[in-house]
């Protein structure tokens, strides 16, 4: 393991310690990098990007955002000579996950878009105009008890080879629920082997959300998947456990009904049995985890 990882992991667990609310506050900064701009405002009309920017009528836009208010954090930063965009992305990324974050959009170089418009139409800095195919971009949603917390990240490396990430957190006091989309769903899985889906309701997945993840189970054949259910509604155990396991099941009658192959697809209750504190969603969530139901 290099230093410079060294150092960064040391920072992450100090705040960690110290107790650190790390929701409420900036991300840990990248240890090889400078600050350039930084700004926090409450905002009344934050436009959240969940997808590409294209185009629309003539101005930037993506077929699927939200405006959202709240306070807003951003920050801008240079990285060293050495460092490259996808390390520092990943480093950011591995907190956001450490913090029970969910994935709700993924891009990465030309499916991006154009980096012209991410940096003059949607952040307004400059310095984050560089190659299309050297860009990257992600936007999670935080689990917080009360409201809504987002945070966006966007990396891109210029021609003249200096790299730059740029982060914004959003706390919001209103309460929405954003389904991932398919490339956020497979890059989760893959890097973390599970994905939590919160809140859920006795009727399963939402329209959108299911034909995401039936989009990545088509495209990864391969993959066996866990729907695990879990329940938190005041009552005995053994009642948290069957309705935990009853939209687990629902969940699996959905993917099946879309064409996934039931051999495929394992569902399990596990209730309450999962404390608070690990922070896995609201009363009723589902994890999505990847396994090895056999070996064909």
């Amino acid at each position: 393991m290099s230093l410079t990882k060294i150092r960064n992991l040391i920072m992450i667990a100090v705040c960690s310690l110290l107790g650190v609310n790390t929701i409420a506050l900036p991300l840990v900064p990248y240890v090889q990098s400078t600050e350039i701009q930084q700004s926090q405002a409450f905002t009344h009309d934050y436009l959240l990007t969940l997808d590409t920017l294209k185009k629309i009528n003539g101005q930037w836009r993506s077929e699927r955002e939200q405006r959202v208010s709240g306070q807003l954090s951003r920050s801008t930063r240079q990285l060293d000579a050495g460092h490259s965009v996808d390390e520092v992305f990943d480093y950011y990324r591995q907190q956001l996950f450490q913090m029970e974050g969910r994935e709700v959009f993924s891009c990465q170089a030309r499916r991006c878009g154009s980096s012209n418009s991410w940096a003059n139409n949607r952040f307004k800095i400059r310095e984050l105009y560089g190659l299309d195919q050297h860009q990257r971009y992600s936007v999670f949603t935080i689990p917080a008890d009360e409201g809504s917390v987002f945070v966006s990240v966007y990396g891109v490396l210029r021609g003249n080879k200096r790299a730059y990430i740029h982060v914004e957190i959003l706390e919001s006091p209103e309460r929405l629920t954003l389904y991932s989309d398919d490339a956020a769903i497979e890059s989760q899985l893959l890097s973390q082997q599970a994905l939590l889906v919160s809140p859920v309701n006795d009727e399963g997945l939402s329209r959108e959300q299911l034909e995401a993840l039936v989009v990545v189970l088509k495209r990864r054949r391969q993959w066996q998947l866990a729907i695990v259910g879990v329940d938190r509604d005041p009552a005995l155990l053994s009642q948290q456990r069957l309705n935990s396991l009853n939209v687990a099941s629902t969940i699996k009658a959905q993917l099946v009904g879309a064409g996934i192959d039931e051999g495929r697809l394992v569902s399990e209750g596990i209730g309450g049995l999962l404390p608070a504190s690990l922070g896995i969603g609201g009363q009723k969530s589902v994890v999505l985890s990847r396994v090895l139901l056999s070996s064909e």
